[in-house]
């Protein structure tokens, strides 16, 4: 919980005004909020900044100030100490508010911390004013009104010290210690968290059919093992229409979904095999539903997420539901054609497939389109690329496994290099192609220069904190990025967000049962930027500390703090694309 603003004593140092305000903007999901604010000169004797927060319609009196859970570095703290950022100022001038919740509306007010050698004070005369109001709430457009996409996320981050505490604080209700006894069977509080509003969402989409008689789903996925999901499956009945892959087989014949297509089918699920040849390097890896109301599509779900615990809740991953009829007869229409490959060509991808896969389908209003795989000339990756091309101020993404070349990732380096002033950030779950030490990819992201520090897209790995007054992390191997997001000019006059399942290489392309979204809308671009900057910041802060890129230790009482922050011109980039 945080504190009221009242407890700090102010005029300790008499701050001189600014001849311009400061500009504050804020930017919402529905889990999160990003606050980024600017000045235009430095103010005196500033160590950092409170951050105040109005929530659902609370006056000015009962805003509360933002917790921080890193202090200075010269005082001792107790395990999991948090205080007020008057306390322990902010030191940054972008900040995420994870403490809100689904529903809430919040309006930001930012406030200079001075120290002039003894103590703290607030610095009125330099405070912005309240942001606009942020709400955190999906199925919205940027005016707020009714929306038909409707945008969910996890929080599969096991290595956090969020989970370490929850872990800690719920040991003795969870069903065991490790993390496959946590997510693998049934819910419980930490399973929960992990799952965000994804499993949530996924979960009554499909009680929404089970008590309506009127509705059927068609459905194509990659894996099938997580029991609630099983389990809606098996209570809708004939009513579910699924072709269900071999998932991740290493052989060919193998089915790593035997038993759940089994149980499925013993109760009347009407399920067709797609048992394809993984040694063509051929995956049916679609994770898309249909949503139809007597016989006619009304709605689908995509994303990158698949069926099964880790998928939920270990994974970071993400998922969309989007109520449009047009685009759910698209989607129909191409698992017509998944079922007809099936029964026609037991190797998977006859002729027709491809010809059908052709060219993309456009959907809603601007220049939104749908791309299903395979296609014969790799038009998918083609149109992306050009979106990418004509970005005029950055590009934001999460990506798993696009593979070694000729993909979005590899695009991006060259983008970068004749672009350097776009806006990169990312993280990428593997190393492209590396042998060895890790190429140019990861010198690319910060523009030429070779500082460990500024590294903007990383290799997810799992480490131990070195503050002593945070918990120890879980490790649980590798920690896995799945989502495949790309989010170009999110603030932009003309943004877009590509996902689906679709891994953004030329393998997906040509080999792969793929669906891939194209869409042109502000909103929508805003709650994925916020997601892939929340995964982006949480993996780069422990990937430089366990690097040994920075020898911070806690904050600092640096009366030149801010001047100097202000002078890093990678910092001022990426505020100047926030704001």
């Amino acid at each position: 919980m945080s504190q009221k603003v009242s407890l700090v004593p102010t005029g300790i140092v008499t701050p001189v005004v600014q001849a311009s305000p400061p500009i504050i903007s804020v930017c919402s999901n529905n889990d999160q909020v990003i606050v980024a604010w600017k000045y235009a000169e430095p103010i005196k004797d500033c160590i950092g900044f409170a951050v105040y927060r109005k929530l659902n319609n609370e006056s000015d009196t009962e805003a509360d100030a933002l917790m921080n859970r890193v202090g200075f570095a010269d005082e001792a703290f107790k395990k999991g100490e948090q205080r007020p950022s008057y306390e322990w100022p902010i030191q940054r001038f972008i900040w995420t508010d994870f403490s809100v919740s689904e529903g809430d509306t919040a309006s930001y007010k930012i406030v200079p911390i001075l120290y002039d050698g003894d103590q703290l004070s607030k610095d009125m005369l330099n405070a912005s004013a309240w942001s606009a109001v942020a709400q955190m709430k999906t199925g919205i457009d940027a005016a707020g009104n009714p929306s038909p996409y409707h945008v969910y996320f996890n929080r599969g981050i096991i290595s956090s010290q969020f989970f370490s505490r929850m872990k800690e604080n719920l040991s003795s209700e969870l069903p065991g210690t490790t993390i496959k006894a946590i997510i693998g069977g049934a819910n419980n509080k930490l399973r929960d968290f992990l799952g965000g509003f994804l499993d949530n969402r996924l979960f009554s989409l499909l009680d929404d059919v089970i008590g309506n008689p009127d509705l059927t789903i068609y459905s194509a996925l990659y894996e099938l093992h997580q029991s609630d999901l099983l389990d809606k499956l098996k209570k809708i009945g004939s009513r579910a229409h699924v072709i269900l892959a071999n998932g991740a087989a290493k052989k060919k014949g193998e089915d790593k979904n035997e038993d759940s297509r089994k149980e499925i089918r013993d109760a009347g699920v009407d399920v067709y095999d797609r048992i394809v040849d993984v040694t063509q390097k051929h995956f049916a890896h679609n994770k898309f539903v249909v949503i139809c109301h007597k016989g006619d599509p009304i709605q689908i779900w995509s994303g990158s997420t698949n069926w099964t615990p880790g998928g939920l809740f270990s994974q970071v991953n993400n998922g969309i539901f989007i109520e449009d009829p047009a685009l759910a007869k698209v989607y129909k229409a191409e698992w017509d054609a998944l079922k007809y490959d099936v029964v026609t060509d037991d190797s998977g991808y006859g002729t027709a497939l491809y010809d059908k896969n052709k060219a993309a389908h456009s959907f809603g209003s601007a220049n939104s389109r749908v791309w299903f795989a395979p296609t014969p000339a790799f038009d998918d990756l083609k149109d992306v690329e050009s979106l990418m091309e004509a970005a005029t101020t950055g590009i934001l993404f999460l990506m798993f496994n696009p593979g070694p070349k000729n993909t979005f990732f590899n695009y991006i380096i060259d983008l970068q290099t004749r672009k350097p002033d776009l806006f990169i950030h990312g993280v990428i779950n593997q190393d492209p192609g590396a042998t060895g030490k890790i190429p140019a990819p990861l010198i690319f992201f910060h523009q030429g220069q070779q500082t460990e520090t500024d590294w903007n897209a990383i290799m997810p790995e799992t480490i131990s904190e070195e503050f002593s007054f945070w918990y120890k992390e879980v490790s649980a191997g590798m920690v896995t990025i799945h989502s495949k997001i790309l989010v170009i000019d999110p603030f932009g006059p003309n943004p877009y967000v590509v996902t689906g399942s679709h891994n953004f290489g030329p393998k997906a392309s040509s080999t792969n049962d793929e669906n891939l979204l194209i869409i042109n809308d502000k909103k929508v671009a805003e709650q994925y930027a916020v997601n892939i900057m929340a995964v982006y910041d949480h993996y780069r802060w422990r990937y430089s500390l366990f690097k040994k890129n920075t020898d911070f230790k806690g904050l600092s009482k640096d009366r030149e703090w801010m001047a100097d922050y202000m002078e890093n011109k990678l910092r001022a980039k990426e505020l100047d694309f926030w704001l």
